[in-house]
């Protein structure tokens, strides 16, 4: 199951191809649509929300209360349909001659959807490989599970929707909190196994870290895990640079429980020194 995944370039060859991991792009047919450049900002604006809201079912009211809260419902109601006319003719030119922007782009029973029969986003990909972890993991196909997790590491390029505005925080915040959750899970998982590779394990905690540089969880799973494999002065450094990190981003000290994780290293740390 897992080396079909791995080998599936299915969805690889539809047309459209939505990545919201690192900077929004969208690539049509092959080719890089820079949609940084278009002219309306409320087109990108609901674009851009669309890909954060997981680009499936996406109710009119929800739109229309992110990208125009001040409007009334009928005016933003009106304002919407526009625009996704707009985002449409935009797509259009670049589809091929048997596909229409309207297939493309959906708008049924109130609700905005990306139509997965001719697009793909690498949020899809990304549920999908993990829920296929999930599987792998309870089987203890370690091999394929070591595989598949590779392919979620390599989807995500970046936070997601790196750098863009509070339009898509909510969305944002969502998908980092479920990503970092899926990371410690798994980091937990390998140090529990004997097959466990010290360099994969890192490999998580280097993207979790990537996502969310101020996670206290997985700051306390790194210096464990690097604290047990004799990297000792590693994890009381990356202690340190966490704390100041911390200090300067949200003004605050790590948990009690977190220094009482750093004393400990630091404690047996200097015991091993005294018996070295």
């Amino acid at each position: 199951m897992a080396l079909a995944l791995i080998n599936n370039t299915s969805d690889d060859v539809k047309p459209v191809q939505i990545h919201g991991f690192g900077i929004l792009s969208v690539d049509i047919q092959g080719k890089s649509i820079d949609v940084q450049a278009w002219k309306k900002p409320k087109m990108y604006q609901l674009l851009l929300f669309i890909v954060a809201a997981g680009g499936r079912h996406i109710a009119r009211h929800e739109v229309c209360d992110a990208i125009w809260p001040d409007q009334d419902a009928g005016q933003a109601s009106q304002n919407l349909e526009f625009i996704l006319r707009s985002l449409r003719q935009v797509f259009q030119p670049h589809l091929p001659a048997c596909l229409k922007a309207n297939q493309l782009i959906q708008f049924q029973q109130g609700k905005i959807s990306l139509n997965p029969s001719y697009c793909n986003m690498d949020i899809w990909k990304l549920d999908e490989a993990m829920k296929q972890a999930k599987q792998l993991s309870k089987n203890a196909e370690y091999q394929p599970l070591q595989i598949v997790e590779q392919r979620i590491l390599s989807t995500i390029r970046g936070g997601f929707l790196a750098g863009e505005s509070d339009l898509v925080h909510h969305h944002r915040h969502r998908w980092h909190t479920h990503l970092c959750n899926w990371i410690a899970a798994a980091v937990e998982y390998w140090r529990n196994k004997q097959q466990a590779c010290h360099t994969h394990i890192m490999e998580l905690l280097n993207v979790g870290e990537q996502i969310d540089p101020c996670s206290e969880r997985l700051l306390c799973l790194r210096m464990q895990v690097l604290h047990h494999a004799g990297y000792s002065a590693d994890a009381m450094r990356y202690y340190q640079v966490w704390s100041a990190l911390l200090q300067q981003t949200h003004g605050l000290q790590p948990s009690s429980a977190t220094q009482r994780l750093y004393r400990s290293i630091t404690q047996q740390q200097g015991n091993n020194a005294m018996l070295g």
